[in-house]
């Protein structure tokens, strides 16, 4: 976990549990590798109101009437979900879920068969395995944080499906991408032009924990580039190869921006105060900036 970040992180989270209930789901499918977890992707109707536990946590049962994800999937009369969000309590209240709204669902299959729906800045699971709850027949647009952006993607990105929320956003350029972090970390690798203007996409947890040693003490070979810190630098080294590795090092230090970020169905929407945009799309795995 970074330095400082719990201040200015507004955290969203939806978590959907697969049918509880006797007669419920019985598991929508199963985990087809380590790293690509089965999606959970309904579309049902709601069997009655929203039932509230907690602050920002809700029940409500859900009867499928379409599995995208597994069709050959077979389910009940109900499906039990609970929704945790730590939005605005208004943003949910929206949608006036009752007995007979037309739901899309669409998560992820969690080990021991739940079906977890993440938000931005959740973590439950690995960045780009986010989801959302959305009333079929309703489509949110950008927020003024990011329509700016969101309007010059170059693939349709969707109905957004959560609000715009800003985030202190820690972040890091390499010799051939960037880093950054909410809740987990995006690795963004520049395509095969070298340019920073698009390429592909990762989504990986921090892997660092105190009180490991913040860097390796690495020499770079040249002055100006930087070994990276903290998580950054775990991420660089494990998963992505280090010095060796399809980054590169980093060319200056970590920092935190101000930010706006917002989900969508087909990918996630970063504006940093500075003016700088990022397109992340889900279906591809690429990335293109696309500035303010």
């Amino acid at each position: 976990m970074h330095v400082g970040l719990k201040a200015g992180i507004l955290a969203g989270a939806l978590a959907i549990v697969l049918g509880a209930m006797p007669g419920g789901a019985q598991t929508a499918s199963a985990q087809t590798d380590a790293t690509a977890p089965a999606s959970c992707n309904w579309v049902g109707t709601s069997t009655g109101t929203p039932t509230g536990l907690s602050d920002g946590q809700v029940i409500l049962r859900l009867k499928v009437n379409q599995d995208l994800g597994n069709p050959d999937a077979t389910h009940g009369a109900e499906d039990t979900v609970q929704l945790n969000y730590a939005y605005d309590s208004s943003y949910m209240r929206n949608f006036e879920i009752r007995s007979g709204t037309p739901l899309h669902i669409s998560g992820f299959i969690r080990q021991g068969g739940q079906c977890v729906v993440d938000t931005l800045n959740v973590g439950t699971l690995e960045p780009g395995h986010e989801g959302y709850i959305l009333p079929t027949g309703i489509c949110l647009t950008a927020g003024s944080g990011t329509i700016s952006v969101a309007e010059k993607a170059s693939s349709p990105l969707g109905c957004a499906v959560g609000p715009a929320v800003k985030l202190t956003t820690p972040t890091q350029p390499f010799q051939n991408g960037r880093m950054f972090y909410s809740r987990g970390i995006y690795v963004l690798t520049n395509g095969e032009a070298g340019l920073p203007s698009g390429g592909s996409w990762s989504g990986n947890r921090d892997l660092f924990r105190d009180p490991e040693p913040e860097t390796l003490g690495l020499t770079p070979p040249a002055q100006g580039l930087v070994e990276p810190k903290r998580g950054f630098g775990k991420t660089w080294r494990e998963l992505d190869g280090g010095p060796d590795g399809t980054l590169g090092w980093a060319v200056e230090d970590e920092h935190s921006e101000g930010g706006s970020w917002q989900q969508f169905e087909h990918g996630i929407v970063i504006v940093l105060d500075s003016g700088l945009g990022y397109v992340l799309y889900y279906d591809n795995s690429t990335w293109e900036q696309r500035n303010r």
